[in-house]
């Protein structure tokens, strides 16, 4: 996943076309979440990102025929560092998996654009990994809790009870 994160900072980073002629404008960085590429920015294959086949086709066609699901499991599997569906560094962590510690992660901490997402997504349309879309409508549905603690005054006050024992 490490490898994975690197090469979407990659992405990020010298991206161009944030706002395609693509109807839902893919490549928009902020707005749609699990499909940050734009169809032409997949079209042009840069040597830098490393783009495999047959995912690179998979996640254009997906998008071109609104099947959201297909195209958000080819886009982690486009840069190479899966296989049958797990990572390559991380083998016992499924491309499911990331997807849903990501899906978990976008909707605590990005709640406008995952809320606009869901209603993209609900709108997609044969799907063959409809379990993806499935999936993020689980997480859409639970609950979460975040924890808030003052991680500094915790330390200092770990440094402080360890000095007073000296």
């Amino acid at each position: 996943m490490v490898f994975a994160f690197l090469k979407a900072l990659l992405v990020l980073a010298l991206g161009s076309n944030l706002g395609s002629a693509d109807n839902f404008e893919y490549g928009d960085r902020d707005g749609n979440l699990f499909l940050d590429l734009s169809i032409s920015e997949a079209q042009s294959n840069r040597p830098e990102w490393g783009l495999v086949e047959p995912w690179t086709s998979h996640y254009i066609a997906a998008l071109q025929e609104n099947r959201y699901g297909d195209a958000i499991w080819a886009r982690y599997q486009m840069f190479g560092d899966t296989s049958n569906g797990t990572f390559l560094e991380y083998p016992q962590w499924t491309v499911r998996e990331a997807i849903e510690e990501d899906a978990i992660g976008y909707r605590l901490h990005a709640r406008d654009n995952w809320k606009y997402a869901m209603t993209v997504y609900a709108k997609s349309s044969r799907d063959t990994q409809s379990d993806i879309l499935d999936l993020m409508f689980d997480v859409d549905r639970r609950s979460y809790y975040r924890l808030c603690c003052d991680c500094k005054e915790t330390a200092r006050d770990a440094v402080d009870s360890v000095v007073e024992l000296k």
